[in-house]
C-alpha cells in the first residue's frame, strides 16, 4: 500500500476523488438542512442519524488540520 497523500496520486481521477466527495458531503448537508431530514453517517463503527441542528458540530470532527 502507498502511504502518499491522495493529492499526490499519479492518476488524475484519484486526485479528484477526495474533492468530489467533499463537495457531495457539503451538498448533502445543505439539502438535509433545507428539507429537515437527517444525514446518516458511520461514527465509531455505528450508524448515526444527524439532524440539521446537529450537522455542523458533528461534521467538523471529520476535517483534518488543513481545514478539509
Amino acid at each position: 500500500m502507498n502511504n502518499k497523500p491522495i493529492e499526490q496520486a499519479r492518476n488524475r481521477l484519484l486526485r479528484l476523488a477526495l474533492p468530489a466527495l467533499e463537495r457531495a458531503a457539503r451538498q448533502a448537508r445543505k439539502v438535509a438542512s433545507q428539507t429537515g431530514t437527517a444525514l446518516v453517517i458511520i461514527q465509531d463503527g455505528h450508524l448515526r442519524r444527524i439532524y440539521p441542528d446537529e450537522v455542523h458540530e458533528a461534521t467538523t470532527d471529520y476535517h483534518d488540520e488543513s481545514g478539509r
